[in-house]
């Protein structure tokens, strides 16, 4: 095969240039990957890669669109993972996007709120899957769009409107941020990644001496410390859900497995905030 006389020169042409492993591996669309009549190929390809690449669109150019799921993108996850159950066989998305046009049924809040969803898919099956690249932060301009529809041979509006929503801000002269740039601020905000911050979950939080354990945790998580007043669980949409303890305990068997922030008030109005991971 081509590849193996590919991989090996080039790995050892790059560790002469860089004095380091390159890691190498293919790009497949994930509907290409998952395809019953087409995936033995891609595995035959990938056999022997360091990762396995994958572009996902799990929205339909071809018009008719919904609010992905959480499930459904969580069992893509897992019927790719079960394709490639190598662990040290990681696997990297080099794109993932949702458009957010009106023209193809969607809108900026399902645009949002896909990515919450794939957020959440992520967190369960982080360890196989490293590395995700959202596509892309700013839609390109109307002229930008019909180079490329021209390049690809296809000019119909619903490919161009597809091509011309996918970013996370708008073209307008100055990249109005849609509501996914904020949503997906918040989802780095409630994980500590990157040093963002969320608008929606700004709380006042003084460090109080209190303990939260188990974390992460699966229904139940108990506190110690203070005396506690009020309890709030707030998820990356911002939105909370006042909840009551008892014994100081906390049930979370009602929601769904993510990150939390679990905003804790004492009798003094003092607060605090912990992150909780459910899984």
């Amino acid at each position: 095969m081509f590849l193996d006389s590919v991989v090996p020169y080039a790995k050892d042409l790059y560790f002469d240039l860089h004095g380091e492993e390159l890691i190498v591996g293919t790009t497949f669309t994930m509907e290409g990957i998952l395809d019953p009549t087409k995936s033995s190929l891609c595995q035959d390809v990938n056999d022997g890669m360091d990762i396995i690449t994958v572009t996902y669109y799990p929205q339909s150019t071809t018009g008719g669109t919904g609010d992905e799921s959480y499930t459904a993108i969580k069992a893509d996850f897992e019927e790719l993972i079960a394709l490639y159950p190598d662990p040290a066989q990681e696997i990297y998305f080099s794109e993932i996007g949702w458009v957010s046009s009106t023209y193809l049924g969607s809108s900026e809040l399902i645009q949002a709120n896909f990515f919450s969803n794939l957020f959440m898919a992520w967190d369960e099956h982080a360890e196989k899957i490293p590395y995700i690249t959202i596509f892309k932060s700013t839609d390109w301009s109307s002229a930008a769009v019909d180079e490329l529809a021209d390049y690809y041979g296809l000019t119909d509006s619903t490919f161009t409107e597809f091509l011309r929503t996918l970013g996370l801000r708008e073209w307008d002269g100055d990249g109005t941020n849609k509501i996914a740039y904020e949503r997906i601020l918040c989802e780095l905000h409630v994980r500590d990644w990157c040093g963002t911050t969320c608008a929606s979950l700004e709380t006042e939080n003084i460090e109080l001496e209190l303990e939260v354990y188990p974390n992460p945790t699966s229904n139940i998580i108990q506190y110690s410390g203070i005396e506690v007043a009020s309890v709030q669980v707030f998820n990356s949409l911002g939105q909370s859900t006042l909840i009551e303890t008892d014994n100081n305990t906390i049930d979370l068997s009602r929601f769904t497995k993510r990150i939390y922030l679990i905003h804790f008030i004492d009798q003094q109005g003092n607060s605090t905030v912990k992150k909780i991971q459910k899984i």
